[in-house]
Formats: structure tokens, C-alpha cells, sequence
């Protein structure tokens, strides 16, 4: 195969490769955008939970029925507060192992890339001589 071909398939993959690592890094940006307004989120999750429990209820204010059925509301709400708790970080998690995974592309594509050029400045010196 003539270098000029070569040159030219060399071009083309490199013209994928670095559209791919454009993609790479746009989706970890998105991801880390996310990852950012999740974790807001979750903090307000954390000090709306506290406030379940405001007021106390104590025996003068809160008597029989009343008070078993506001404490069954309560704990109620505490579990649904926990369980979006839990699903904001289990979503968390699978977020920052996407990046990670990204990251491992951005990687190869970028090491990729380099390999490329390398070998497409030598085709070219070879074909300048």
C-alpha cells in the first residue's frame, strides 16, 4: 500500500478517534454537571429529613390516636426520606463509574491519538525524502 494511502486511512481514523475523544470528555462534563446538582439535591434531601421530627410531640399538645397516627406519618416519611437517600446514591455512585470508565477512554483515545500522529509524521518525512 503507497504511503499517501496510508496517510490518508491514518487521517481518517484519527479524525474518529478524536471525534470520539470530544464525545468522551462532553459526556463526563454532562456527568459531572449532574453529579453536582444530584449532590444539591441529596444535601437538601439530608436537612429536610432532620426537620421531620420538629415539633416534638409531647404529651400535652399530642394525645392518643393523634399522636400514634402523626408518629406513623412521621415514620413514614423518614423511610420514603431514606429510600431517595439511597437512590440518590446509588445513582451517585453509578455516575462516578461512568466517568471512571470515560476517563479510561479519554485515556486509550488520547494514547491513540499520539500513536497516530507519530506514525503519520514519519509516513510524511518519508515521503519529503
Amino acid at each position: 500500500m503507497a504511503d499517501s494511502t496510508k496517510i490518508l486511512q491514518l487521517q481518517t481514523k484519527l479524525g474518529t478517534i478524536r471525534t470520539q475523544l470530544g464525545n468522551a470528555e462532553d459526556k463526563i462534563e454532562r456527568l459531572r454537571t449532574a453529579k453536582r446538582s444530584l449532590s444539591t439535591e441529596q444535601e437538601m434531601l439530608h436537612n429536610h429529613k432532620a426537620k421531620i421530627k420538629e415539633p416534638e410531640i409531647d404529651g400535652d399538645a399530642w394525645r392518643g390516636n393523634e399522636a400514634s397516627e402523626h408518629e406513623d406519618i412521621r415514620s413514614e416519611m423518614q423511610g420514603s426520606y431514606s429510600d431517595a437517600q439511597d437512590r440518590a446514591e446509588q445513582m451517585l455512585s453509578s455516575i462516578e463509574t461512568e466517568i471512571s470508565n470515560l476517563q479510561g477512554e479519554v485515556s486509550s483515545c488520547s494514547t491513540s491519538i499520539l500513536t497516530m500522529e507519530t506514525s503519520l509524521q514519519s509516513l510524511r518525512n518519508r515521503l519529503s525524502t
